[in-house]
């Protein structure tokens, strides 16, 4: 039998044992955002990717281990009493992005209609001002202004790397000369100088703060990279699809691998990504089609191994864009391309109910059986580094075929 006894709690003492007034002695505990912590615990495998959602679905909220000292007053961050950022910060961060979109839409009509009287210098200056000042603002907002300080900071940097690309394409077409066309130059080499060098800005501001919107700059610029570099030799060809899709499953198997966080974020983007990249392959040749195909197959093989829903539904989209194109290649048939619609759309119906049905019982239990959404970050590396090796050698042969 236990028993609870009620004791009157002590004051703290200090190191010389003498007691310490309330209110002093407690220092203030930093916050935490949840969904940090919610990544934490999947990486450590504490919990599922289905509960992880879950719990993500209270919202954004700060977290602090411990009270905070005596008499404090809220600071520019306080809540709604629910976990949630106050009016005022919401007031403040609608302020900030409705002023930002009517600098960006006065700049650009400016800009328009005196953009061809200005000399060489006074376009850099311009679009090099573009850039510093979200860069210079992102800079200058407080590192207690807590998850809407995050988030205006991330907007802000996000914007300044998309005109540091115009910038860059403007320092290479108009002084170096790139892709002048009456000196035989490939008009190509000014968008990989420019999505080279966003690719190296965005990656720097993701590596000072490790956001989800600075990882998805630096990504989208590094898609433009391979896009351009794979098309040099045959614009039409595969090559460029294969090397989209290609970045988008290695960039697939580090968010599986817990190495890019959050996981679920990169998954999602990764596979739309992929779906992209898969289209892109299909260019009437029947290799691009076959590897379209096998793209959209193993994504939806993997939703259905991770028992994610949301992978299903970026997968099914992919059929429904991918299978009819096939069908017509191969059968060039109305009626074909309509039973082919059939037979999937019933197969993906019945994927679906299955694979609900599956993490509804994996809910319920967690410990049955082993969940694939968890993986390693040892075997996500080698994975992504070997199939990055692969689809590069393919890229290289089919631009010197």
């Amino acid at each position: 039998v236990m028993s609870a006894t009620s004791e009157t709690p002590q004051a703290p003492r200090a190191a010389d044992g003498t007691q310490v007034p309330a209110g002093e002695g407690v220092s203030p505990v930093p916050a935490i955002a949840l969904s940090e912590l919610i990544d934490g615990w999947v990486a450590a495998r504490l919990v599922t990717p289905a509960q992880a959602e879950r719990l993500r679905a209270a919202g954004e909220v700060m977290v602090t281990s411990g009270p905070g000292p005596a008499g404090a007053r809220p600071g520019p961050e306080a809540d709604d009493g629910h976990g949630r950022p106050g009016r005022s910060s919401l007031v403040v961060e609608a302020l900030a992005y409705l002023g930002g979109i009517l600098v960006v839409i006065a700049g650009t009509i400016i800009a328009g209609q005196l953009w061809g009287d200005l000399s060489t210098g006074a376009r850099l200056a311009l679009v090099g001002g573009a850039t510093g000042v979200p860069l210079g603002a992102g800079i200058l907002v407080p590192a207690s202004s807590g998850v809407v300080g995050a988030r205006l900071r991330a907007v802000l940097w996000a914007l300044s790397a998309v005109c540091f690309a115009g910038l860059l394409t403007l320092l290479g077409s108009e002084v170096l000369g790139l892709g002048d066309q009456e000196q035989g130059q490939d008009w190509r080499y000014v968008p990989l100088l420019a999505s080279g060098g966003t690719t190296v800005y965005a990656a720097v501001l993701w590596w000072l703060r490790s956001t989800f919107v600075q990882q998805l700059a630096t990504v989208v610029s590094a898609f433009a990279v391979v896009s351009v570099a794979a098309g040099l030799g045959d614009p039409a060809g595969p090559a460029v699809g294969l090397s989209v899709w290609g970045l988008a499953a290695v960039w697939f198997l580090l968010g599986w691998g817990g190495l890019l966080r959050p996981g679920g974020l990169v998954l999602r983007f990764a596979a739309a990504a992929s779906v992209v990249g898969a289209l892109a392959m299909m260019q009437g040749e029947t290799l691009g089609i076959v590897l379209a195909l096998g793209a959209v197959i193993v994504l939806v093989a993997a939703a259905v191994l991770f028992r994610d829903l949301g992978l299903l539904a970026v997968g099914a989209v992919g059929v429904l864009f991918v299978l009819p194109r096939a069908v017509d290649h191969w059968f060039p048939s109305t009626i074909a391309v309509a039973l082919a619609l059939l037979a999937v759309g019933l197969a993906l119906v019945l994927t679906a109910a299955w694979t609900a049905r599956r993490r509804r019982a994996h809910l319920d239990e967690p410990g049955s059986g082993r969940d694939w959404a968890l993986g390693s970050p040892t075997l996500a590396t080698r994975a992504a580094i070997g199939l990055a090796s692969v689809v590069a050698v393919l890229a290289l042969v089919d631009n010197l075929a």
